[in-house]
C-alpha cells in the first residue's frame, strides 16, 4: 500500500542563506534585528502555541536578548520575505514554563509529533 501522505518537511519555503551563514557582519546585524523572530528549544523540544491547532511560538529580538547576551546556542534557520528566522537554545531554564520570557507562551513539544499539523506558512 502506497503512503500518500505528503512530508510537511520537504516544503520549507525559507531560504537557507548558504551564502550568507559565514558573513558574521550580516549575522551580527540578524541577531539585532527587530524583525528578526527566535524559535524556543528547550532541551530538544520546541515552544508550540496552540495545542489544538499547532503553531510555533516565536520570541523576538528584545525578548531573545537576555538569552543571547548569555551565550546561549543559536542556529540561523534562514529568510523568509526579509524575516530572519533563528531556533534559540533556551536550556538554562529549568522548569520553562515558570521563566519570564517563556511562561504563558504555549507548551515545549517534539516537532516530529506536531509538525504535519502546523501551518506550513511560517508567520512574521
Amino acid at each position: 500500500m502506497e503512503d500518500t501522505r505528503a512530508n510537511f518537511y520537504t516544503g520549507v519555503c525559507l531560504d537557507r542563506l548558504d551564502k550568507r551563514r559565514r558573513d558574521r557582519a550580516w549575522i551580527d546585524a540578524c541577531l539585532a534585528d527587530p524583525g528578526t523572530r527566535f524559535l524556543p528549544v528547550w532541551r530538544g523540544r520546541n515552544l508550540v502555541a496552540d495545542p489544538e491547532r499547532p503553531s510555533l511560538a516565536w520570541l523576538t529580538a528584545a525578548e531573545a536578548r537576555h538569552y543571547l547576551d548569555r551565550g546561549a546556542t543559536w542556529a540561523l534557520l534562514g529568510l523568509l520575505d526579509d524575516c530572519c528566522y533563528v531556533a534559540l537554545d533556551v536550556s538554562e531554564e529549568e522548569v520553562p514554563d515558570h521563566a519570564p520570557r517563556l511562561a504563558g507562551r504555549g507548551h515545549f513539544s517534539d516537532l516530529r509529533v506536531v509538525g504535519t499539523q502546523r501551518a506550513r506558512r511560517v508567520p512574521c
